[in-house]
């Protein structure tokens, strides 16, 4: 029973020691799953583990995931489903298909600077082979897709080469894009000013994201066609 002048305890309830009800475990668990992959740079941890650092048992996180690679799946697929809503949204505000490019560009970049954890485990060899992952490879696709429509849309205007296809262009461009974007985050170019020492050496060479951009770009452009001979 109840006493009516006591009330009630509004903090988290106890489920048992070392165990307390979490609102969303599963979002929770891939969080610390993102975190833990920054920090070491590689998916190097247990399930376990990632249930300690969330503050539950690991028999509550394998209500969730079966396994650690189901776990980074989950993670790798989230992180195409957010990277695929941001290119969505710089697709949505219109404009020539090369600007849309470079936006994209840009925006790819920031995102797995903002999120270097997931970035790292959205290409995993062990989770991408042998369609173990379908949700990773539909969330995958989706993302690759969008960026391929932006191609196929700048061949249809004329802005874009048309002698290869819209998806061996993409695929070029994720691949140089991607290529860049690893580098950065391990520190083996460096944006910005330049640092003391000898680039390549014991100094990081320096990079440019607009460069870059500018390069591909400089790839998929239609070329004008050829004066007639005389």
């Amino acid at each position: 029973m109840t006493n009516g002048n006591l009330k009630s305890d509004p903090s988290p309830r106890r489920k048992s020691a070392g165990q307390f009800h979490h609102g969303d475990l599963a979002s929770a668990l891939l969080d610390a799953a993102a975190a833990l992959i920054a920090d070491r740079r590689a998916p190097e941890f247990s399930l376990r583990e990632v249930a300690e650092r969330v503050g539950v048992s690991h028999t509550a996180a394998y209500r969730h995931f079966a396994a650690k690679n189901d776990l980074l799946a989950a993670l790798a697929a989230r992180a195409f489903r957010h990277l695929q809503r941001d290119m969505q949204i710089i697709r949505a505000a219109g404009g020539p298909a090369d600007q849309t490019l470079a936006a994209l560009g840009h925006d790819y970049v920031r995102f797995a600077q903002s999120q270097p954890g997931a970035y790292r485990i959205m290409f995993h060899g062990d989770l991408c082979a042998g369609g173990q992952h379908p949700a990773l490879a539909q969330a995958a696709y989706e993302a690759y897709a969008e960026m391929a429509g932006v191609v196929a849309d700048g061949q249809r205007t004329g802005c874009f080469r048309t002698d290869r296809s819209a998806d061996e262009l993409a695929t070029a461009l994720w691949s140089a894009q991607h290529g860049y974007t690893l580098l950065l985050l391990d520190g083996q170019i460096a944006e910005g000013a330049l640092s003391e020492g000898t680039p390549g050496l014991d100094a990081a060479p320096p990079a440019d994201r607009a460069l870059l951009t500018e390069m591909m770009l400089a790839g998929l452009r239609a070329k004008p066609p050829a004066p007639p001979s005389a």
